[in-house]
């Protein structure tokens, strides 16, 4: 029944089969199950009313050709976004309703706003709006959160004369620890800067936090990516760190595990920093390549939360890139401009649905790979087997 259903194309299941289909090859849903946008609960409308309205450059006048060849595209990786980040949102609210032992706990919630983050889609005026969550755990957040950092700081970077990219880090830290070693390193770098500043260094610089798991080892590495302008500043950070990194953050700080070489920004390198803060794949214990198991992005994610992934030094831009609120998300019409539209996220179609239609918004059909994510964070014998371990 289940299969039956999840082949039949929105237009024929939503009562209008005279209407222009999807034109998808359907990939098995997250849980095993399909799921139809349905009516919100009152508690899962306060959730999502806690996203914030996507309002930024609204483009009002008709797009051209050009903008929706530009558009539609974009949407379908957000839509592919939508797709993956349910799974990893669902499963990271079922293992911490166990370890809270609350089923109404406090990041549970916060978990589980993020399965309702752009689930629905405003059509009015020539322009595309939308709510989201801005959790860091977020794939939809992210993207935008990314892109909000490029345009940032790409301008400014690219005036430097000399950018660089200095790496610090600190010894791997147990679980348990994670969170009292990346306070230490953000104090230690905050005495950093100043003591620069105090040699004469004009410092310049964008401070990435990033953490990531070591499956072979089973702890968490937290570091630091930095942008700086000058080798002089670049250098002196890096011998600087070998000092303040053991001091504040109580662990190992090695020579070796630091570096500093120059950034290419016209070749993308800026670009390539802003992806992540953590990896969702690790090397495996046989050393090939997995995904991160639920109670460890747990793990990071609480020692992660209301730390600022970005911080810039010596400038200052127009918004905090860290944060999700008012940000452009796509936000041209690619179809039936004058019309007010609302689409809805069906999880059996991977895309957005006009209920009245049929049509769907992008055409987004889900790869191989991204149902192999999918069914991995997706499937309930992972959440059971996520919750019968505590985080290492």
């Amino acid at each position: 029944m289940l299969a039956a259903r999840a082949q039949t194309p929105p237009a024929v299941r939503y009562g209008r089969s005279d209407a222009v289909p999807c034109d998808f090859p359907f990939v098995d849903a997250w849980r095993g199950t399909g799921r139809t946008t349905r009516p919100a609960t009152a508690q899962e409308a306060s959730l999502r009313s806690s996203g914030t309205l996507d309002t930024l450059e609204q483009l009002v006048n008709r797009p051209s050709d050009r903008h929706r060849a530009e558009t539609k595209p974009k949407l379908a990786k957000r839509a592919r976004s939508r797709y993956l980040s349910i799974p990893v949102a669902t499963a990271l609210a079922e293992y911490a309703r166990w370890h809270e032992g609350k089923p109404e706990g406090e990041l549970v919630k916060s978990y589980r706003s993020s399965i309702y983050c752009g689930e629905k889609i405003e059509q009015e005026g020539g322009v595309l709006t939308s709510r989201y969550c801005g959790h860091r755990w977020c794939l939809i957040c992210n993207r935008i959160r990314m892109g909000k950092a490029i345009n940032a700081y790409e301008p400014e970077v690219s005036g430097w004369t000399d950018p660089q990219l200095v790496t610090l880090t600190v010894q791997n830290a147990p679980g348990d620890e994670l969170r009292m070693t990346i306070e230490g390193m953000v104090k230690g770098f905050s005495q950093l800067v100043r003591k620069l500043r105090r040699d004469g260094h004009a410092v310049r610089a964008i401070r990435k936090l990033e953490c990531t798991y070591n499956a072979q080892r089973e702890d968490y590495h937290p570091h630091f990516h930095v942008v700086v302008e000058g080798e002089r500043a670049a250098d002196a950070m890096l011998d600087a760190w070998l000092r303040f990194g053991p001091k504040y953050t109580g662990r190992e700080v090695k020579r070796g595990g630091q570096d500093v070489r120059p950034l290419d920004v016209d070749g993308g390198g800026l670009r390539e920093l802003f992806k992540y803060f953590t990896k969702l794949t690790a090397k495996t214990q046989s050393g090939g390549k997995g995904y991160v198991g639920v109670p460890q992005l747990d793990v990071m994610f609480r020692a992660m939360r209301s730390k600022r992934v970005y911080q810039p030094y010596g400038f200052r831009t127009a918004k905090d890139v860290n944060e999700v609120d008012e940000l452009d998300a796509v936000t041209v019409a690619i179809s039936r401009e004058d019309q007010a539209t609302t689409w809805l996220w069906d999880d059996d179609v991977a895309d957005w649905v006009d209920l009245e239609t049929g049509e769907c918004l992008t055409g987004h059909a889900p790869d191989a790979k991204s149902g192999r994510f999918a069914g991995y964070y997706g499937g309930p014998e992972r959440v059971v087997e996520a919750s019968e371990r505590a985080p290492p």
